[in-house]
């Protein structure tokens, strides 16, 4: 994952709701599965399979069991992690794109959820990021407003 993707998911998790944090923490999950697919070392490989299990662990802890679907999420999230423990065994980039076959179809159904979801933000108090056209035609540049008085944790 790059150091611009990784900024990227930064400034969405700022602003996102439980289920926008699903959609980007399989968003996470996918890219360190592509750069898995993608390593040409043996130790690029281990470490994108690592991270990639951090998320699917974080994605295990956030189900609620008082709904069904969660017995059935934690399965495909056991599955998944037994898969990767496989691939890294094996250095299998095959066992990898089998991964991201099962988690891609759970990407696209949690967009779509999170489409109709309008619960608040879940974090408050945050830095405003203004994006627009500013001072160079055709480029787009993030802004942040640095005058937000309060911003922060308070004791």
């Amino acid at each position: 994952m790059t150091a611009e993707q990784k900024q990227e998911f930064t400034r969405r998790i700022s602003m996102s709701n439980r289920t926008g944090l699903i959609v980007i923490l399989l968003e996470m999950l996918q890219c360190y599965l592509q750069d898995a697919a993608d390593a040409g070392e043996p130790e690029e490989f281990k470490d994108a399979i690592r991270k990639a299990q951090q998320v699917l662990r974080r994605l295990e802890d956030d189900l609620n069991f008082k709904y069904e679907l969660s017995v059935q999420l934690m399965q495909l999230y056991l599955f998944s992690q037994r898969e990767l423990a496989l691939a890294m065994a094996r250095r299998s980039k095959e066992i990898i794109q089998s991964v991201q076959r099962i988690i891609q179809p759970l990407l696209e159904a949690f967009t779509e959820v999170a489409k109709k979801d309008n619960s608040p933000v879940l974090m408050t108090n945050t830095q405003q990021v203004y994006v627009g056209m500013t001072y160079h035609k055709g480029v787009l540049s993030e802004n942040i407003g640095a005058d937000q008085p309060g911003r922060g944790y308070y004791a």
